[in-house]
């Protein structure tokens, strides 16, 4: 059993991201604002904006 739980930590990848590599977000990093930050509240927006006009669409299309 030992030497099943050695083999299967040999075969993980060193590419992987482990959390001891993790470093805080940057806010200074105008790339880490952009994407942590301003592209979430965009989609958020465009989501709303998206359903309020399938709402709309679908209470015209009921009393027309």
């Amino acid at each position: 059993m030992l030497l099943i739980c050695f083999y299967a930590l040999a075969q993980s990848p060193p590419e992987l991201p482990h959390p001891k590599d993790n470093h805080p977000i940057d806010l200074t990093n105008p790339a880490d604002l952009i994407l942590y930050i301003v592209l979430p509240l965009v989609i958020i927006f465009l989501f709303f904006i998206w359903r309020a006009k399938k709402k709309n669409d679908i209470d015209n299309n009921k009393n027309p």
